[in-house]
């Protein structure tokens, strides 16, 4: 089955055209204010119940504090091999490309880009027997599967806007995304087998 079998041809391109997008996760740190030396500024006034009050006002926050550090999403990861059931177009020799995205790229460009990725260099896939080892972690855990891309670049054109023709590219049963679960922390074994060329 071919890689646009499913899917037009237009759409895939744009969609594959965000597998090597970079992206930073970040944080927003938090800070607790505490106005303990403003409630203590006049002597005579400063009554034990307004200090009182203003140190309730801080152990609040601290609560809430703890509730958002509780609540976290826990991360996971996959890892195992990547192997060829298809003859290369090519030499067999290129990038292998693994990227998984919280959304099926083949309806168009993901929100956000991909949540992981990797990409490794002069794989050698000459050889039928050939298996290329991978690993992705900080994948955050849900319960719906991610989509991957997966797939070699062959014709040694680049990476950066996907598979094209001479590539080999890894398939799913129901089209050009393979599903992947990634629903517990810790790692998770699964395995890519490029069965059709783009």
């Amino acid at each position: 089955m071919r890689f646009w079998s499913l899917v037009p041809r237009p759409e895939i391109l744009v969609a594959m055209s965000v597998l090597l997008v970079m992206f930073a996760l970040g944080g927003c740190p938090s800070s607790d204010d505490d106005d303990n030396d403003s409630s203590t500024g006049d002597d005579d006034t400063g009554d034990d119940d307004t200090g009182d009050d203003d140190t309730g006002d801080d152990d609040t926050g601290d609560d809430d504090t703890g509730d958002d550090d509780d609540s976290a999403a826990a991360q996971g990861g996959i890892s195992g091999i990547v192997t060829r059931s298809v003859e290369p177009v090519g030499d067999g020799v290129g990038s292998v490309v693994i990227m998984l995205f919280a959304t099926d790229f083949t309806l168009g460009p993901p929100e956000g880009g991909p949540v992981g990725g990797v990409e490794i260099d002069n794989a050698d896939m000459s050889d039928s027997s050939a298996q290329i080892a991978y690993s992705l972690s900080d994948i955050p855990v849900r319960p719906e599967p991610y989509f991957a891309a997966v797939f070699l670049d062959d014709n040694a054109s680049g990476t950066m806007a996907g598979p094209d023709a001479g590539d080999l590219i890894s398939q799913g049963n129901t089209g050009p995304a393979q599903l992947v679960l990634v629903d517990t922390a810790g790692v998770t074994e699964f395995d890519f087998d490029l069965n059709a060329s783009f």
